[in-house]
């Protein structure tokens, strides 16, 4: 039986393999967090890019906008976003450069 210092050969390999565009990639940060009832947070925002922010569980305030479970928000044009939690939450982040290359051409 595998030990945690000896892995079993069948979890050796992620079950999904993701293919990425090294452009792409250059385009894109992602964060994700987990956050108390309370917590606030400033995260600076690059000059060109902006954000997507999905909340998976919670609920919370940001670029003046309530945020619930399943909620998403696009948020461009500022230098940092500030949140604001409002219950134990679990939030992810995708920065965007501004000037990404569109998937579909």
């Amino acid at each position: 039986m595998p030990t945690r210092e000896q892995p079993s050969a069948v979890h050796a390999e992620p079950a999904i393999r993701l293919h990425r565009d090294a452009e792409i990639v250059s385009h894109l940060r992602i964060y994700a967090g987990l956050f108390r009832a309370g917590d606030s947070l400033r995260h600076p925002i690059e000059a060109g890019w902006g954000g997507w922010v999905q909340v998976v569980d919670g609920e919370l305030r940001v670029a003046g906008l309530a945020l619930h479970p399943g909620d998403g928000a696009g948020i461009t044009d500022v230098s940092q976003l500030e949140f604001t939690f409002d219950a134990d939450s679990e939030v992810l982040l995708f920065e965007v450069h501004m000037d990404a290359p569109l998937l579909w051409r």
